[in-house]
């Protein structure tokens, strides 16, 4: 049956090679679809390392004018404190946070180069400056070791770490080039895109961290679960600092969490409720903001909201134009072989046989089409061009994903192009086989 249908592709080769040929151009769009639409769902479906349920911003102000001996003249330690008691009573709230570049989707970051000791490796670090309460009320666990004490500790050295996907910190030959990048004891190593070797270093090894900047050693104290900056970030290794008194003060990032008996109208409630109790001049309350919605706007901003827009509506359009062409096409060959399917029913075929002869035929087009198509995709994903003509491509390296995703879209892909060819061809074909033979002979 199929050395029969290839035969017939072939005495059919002029006309077939234009359906071969819309056949690869459509792979290769729905490939890349693919491909990304895997990144995002993978991506989505990773854990964040925290939670932002039930967290809410609270933002206090400066009243403006002030003089220079004024603004000295705060003390804005004793103004924290006095505010996370006040807070601390209103109903529902479970602990509040103070941090610097630290808490998610708030647009704020920072990064540094630190020396890991005793290897004296140069890894690059996401560095945080908060409070003791930052991991309650974003529900960070720790791993190893302990949380610092703010009140106690908020001076002293000490820091809290975080890894990548794998717990590790990550570093480059290129940065540390008189260190032997051998893999023996530190963990795995692969090659970034730009060609150096990317080597993974355990954190439990670390005893501190040197900045070289500061010229200061920091203890490790404790170790908590890796973290991402959005659900399509990568994990990054990151450094926790005690947020001392000299960056302290009611312009941090202050965020609570609240319990969800209590979250139903929380930012209205707690302003109209505590706008005169926060009232700690200079500062005063000027509004409460959920997490969530910092999350929608963070991700708009960031362009994913967009490109997921974009694939939803190029997916679509294709697979209305796949169809409308793949019926089109179809419906023209199978009219101008009319009196073909009436010989083959006036020789015994029945219609079933010439529905499943034709519905091979549509199959191994596309089978051969995709084989054309698989090299084209793998050939281009080693470029950019992606890129130059303003198409999304997914970060591959950075949610792990290897030769098993090129497996997983040459099926998802075929067998969705089979399915809608199949649909397509579905209707001229039950129309053409119920020609009657005589007619089909007459044309003949």
């Amino acid at each position: 049956m199929i050395r029969h249908i290839l035969k017939i592709i072939w005495n059919e080769r002029k006309a077939n090679g234009w359906i071969i040929v819309e056949f690869i151009v459509v792979f290769c769009v729905l490939w890349f679809c693919c491909d990304y639409m895997s990144f995002i769902v993978k991506s989505n479906h990773e854990p964040l390392g925290f939670d932002i349920d039930h967290t809410y911003e609270i933002r206090m102000s400066k009243k403006t004018g002030m003089e220079p001996k004024e603004e000295e003249a705060i003390d804005h330690y004793s103004l924290v404190q006095t505010f996370i008691r006040r807070v601390k009573q209103y109903p529902g709230v479970e602990s509040v946070s103070f941090s610097n570049s630290a808490a998610p989707y708030l647009r704020s970051s920072s990064s540094g180069t630190m020396v890991s000791l005793p290897d004296s490796i140069h890894v690059q670090t996401r560095i945080r400056y908060v409070s003791s309460e930052f991991f309650d009320v974003f529900k960070i666990k720790l791993e190893q070791g302990r949380i610092f004490n703010w009140e106690d500790n908020a001076e002293s050295k000490n820091v809290i770490v975080s890894g990548n996907r794998n717990g590790h910190f990550e570093y480059t030959a290129e940065n540390n080039k008189n260190v032997e990048v051998s893999g023996k004891g530190k963990g795995s190593s692969e090659r970034t895109e730009a060609g150096d070797k990317k080597q993974e270093l355990e954190l439990s090894k670390i005893r501190a961290l040197y900045n070289d900047h500061m010229k200061e050693e920091y203890p490790i104290v404790g170790i908590v679960n890796p973290t991402k900056e959005d659900p399509y970030a990568p994990y990054l290794g990151g450094v926790y600092y005690p947020l001392g008194r000299d960056r302290t003060s009611l312009n941090s990032q202050i965020v609570v969490r609240i319990t969800p008996h209590a979250d139903k109208d929380f930012p209205e409630r707690f302003t109209r409720e505590m706008r005169q109790q926060l009232n700690l001049d200079p500062y005063f309350l000027a509004s409460v903001v959920s997490l969530q919605s910092l999350k929608k706007d963070v991700l708009a901003y960031s362009g994913i909201t967009g490109n997921l827009n974009s694939i939803y509506a190029i997916t679509t359009f294709l697979v209305i134009n796949i169809f409308l062409g793949i019926i089109g096409t179809f419906w023209y060959r199978v009219q101008a072989r009319r009196n073909e399917i009436g010989t083959r029913i006036s020789m015994g075929a029945t219609r079933k046989d010439v529905q499943r002869m034709l519905f091979g035929e549509t199959l191994l087009l596309l089978f051969i089409a995709s084989f054309v198509a698989v090299n084209i995709c793998l050939n281009i994903a080693q470029t950019d061009f992606l890129e130059a003509i303003g198409l999304p491509k997914a970060n591959r390296e950075q949610i792990g994903m290897g030769i098993e995703q090129d497996v997983i879209n040459y099926f998802v892909t075929y067998f969705f192009l089979a399915i809608i060819s199949l649909l397509a061809v579905w209707y001229p074909t039950r129309q053409a086989s119920r020609v009657a033979p005589a007619e089909a002979l007459r044309e003949e």
